[in-house]
């Protein structure tokens, strides 16, 4: 099961706001989910984004922060919507959201995903005024970050999910959505 890995000041809003996401740590228990831990920061001055990388693709999600109770529920539509954009079937959509709701936090300590989670929050900051949240997603999706696929993230997800391939060694992971 996947972690979301904090900034500091994302863990310490959702500590002030008394609402931790998941347990503190990893969780011990393995999921069948194809995507891995996720890095979070917030993103606004008044903190009314947060923004989100996974570890292995760099897939971007951009959500609302307030209200706090409703993070979780609004990471996992918002990582929904994304990988139904991007042709993943919705059994697996699922899969990953529900791991998503019921993560543990830790902090992050890998730097080159700290490194690319403050570039996603530059660019959510300057972006997030005049731009939906979907299409700064689209935008994020579309970097090239020097540790995944250099067509981006988009392209990343589709391989993980088998999107596009055709063949019986594909049936546990391609299609479209359902």
């Amino acid at each position: 099961m996947p972690a979301i890995m904090c900034t500091r000041k994302f863990e310490e809003a959702l500590a002030r706001a008394g609402h931790p996401w998941g347990a503190k740590g990893r969780p011990r228990t393995p999921g069948p989910g194809r995507l891995g831990d996720w890095a979070a920061t917030l993103v606004s001055e008044n903190r009314e984004l947060v923004v989100a990388l996974e570890e292995r693709t760099r897939l971007s999600l951009v959500v609302p922060f307030l209200p706090t109770e409703d993070v979780p529920r609004r990471f996992a539509g918002a990582l929904r919507a994304a990988l139904r954009r991007l042709g993943v079937r919705s059994e697996l959509v699922e899969i990953e959201c529900v791991q998503i709701e019921v993560a543990g936090i830790m902090r992050i300590r890998n730097r080159q995903l700290s490194d690319d989670l403050e570039f996603a929050e530059f660019e959510t900051a300057c972006h997030g005024d005049s731009q939906d949240r979907e299409s700064i997603e689209d935008m994020l999706n579309a970097y090239p970050y020097s540790a995944t696929d250099p067509e981006g993230a988009a392209a990343a997800v589709r391989t993980i999910f088998g999107v596009g391939r055709t063949g019986p060694e594909c049936d546990r992971g391609a299609g479209a959505p359902g």
